[in-house]
């Protein structure tokens, strides 16, 4: 199977998200970064112990991941840091999915 998204594994693409534009959401926020030089869109997570576990955090980061690569088509280039918002609202697949869609879409069309 082709990876469909990579991650932002290298210093310059952290240094290019520290001015990058950000976007908040109910569940996400995100900070992104256009290239369309990149091959693949690149992906960093940033989810705190303020959020939960290591089980909490793995299991939003490997839904995140999954959101991601069902949209990797309609996600533009570029290196993408996303996080999770706080809060103490019951959170479900479908909520996260809308959510971190409407974020993307607003890469597209800011405000």
């Amino acid at each position: 199977a082709e990876r469909l998204i990579d991650s932002c594994n290298q210093r310059t693409d952290f240094d290019l998200l520290k001015r990058a534009r950000r976007f908040s959401g109910r569940h996400y926020w995100m900070m992104f970064s256009p290239d369309a030089t990149l091959a693949r869109p690149r992906v960093a997570y940033a989810i705190g112990r303020n959020y939960g576990n290591a089980v909490q955090r793995n299991r939003i980061r490997r839904q995140s991941r999954s959101i991601l690569r069902s949209h990797a088509n309609s996600v533009p280039k570029g290196r993408y840091l996303i996080g999770v918002v706080r809060s103490t609202d019951r959170r479900t697949f479908s909520d996260l999915e809308v959510d971190l869609k409407t974020l993307i879409s607003k890469v597209d069309n800011p405000k």
